[in-house]
């Protein structure tokens, strides 16, 4: 496959399906990589409005799976910013506070999820 420029499908970059690519390998640290580049792409490109609230899913599901559990919150929040109804991210967003030993926001979050299904 040859990368030509920075060029999208849908309504995704081409590095953010690189990112999903790895991420089904378990390359996390390449997985980190691309969905930053994905979403600088889409800052220079059109702004900080631009960002899709799944760029910011999967690259917090990156951290989650590394254990970055503060940098995945952090994905998370952004993502439910963009989209508040996004039952996946409560989800793992609970997952990580659950494992960071704060259980009060974990459960939270899960119920947050469960009332958007």
């Amino acid at each position: 496959m040859t990368l030509l420029g920075e060029s999208y499908v849908m309504d995704h970059s081409c590095y953010f399906y690189l990112g999903l690519c790895h991420l089904q390998l378990n390359e996390l640290q390449k997985v980190a990589v691309f969905f930053d580049k994905n979403i600088a792409q889409s800052v220079k490109e059109h702004g900080e409005d631009y960002i899709h609230f799944t760029d910011l899913m999967y690259l917090g599901i990156a951290e989650f799976e590394l254990k970055n559990y503060v940098k995945a919150i952090v994905n998370f929040d952004n993502a439910l910013h963009l989209q508040p109804q996004f039952c996946e991210v409560k989800y793992y967003k609970a997952l990580c506070f659950s494992m960071i030993g704060n259980y009060e926001e974990s459960q939270i979050n899960l119920d947050g999820a469960k009332q958007i299904i």
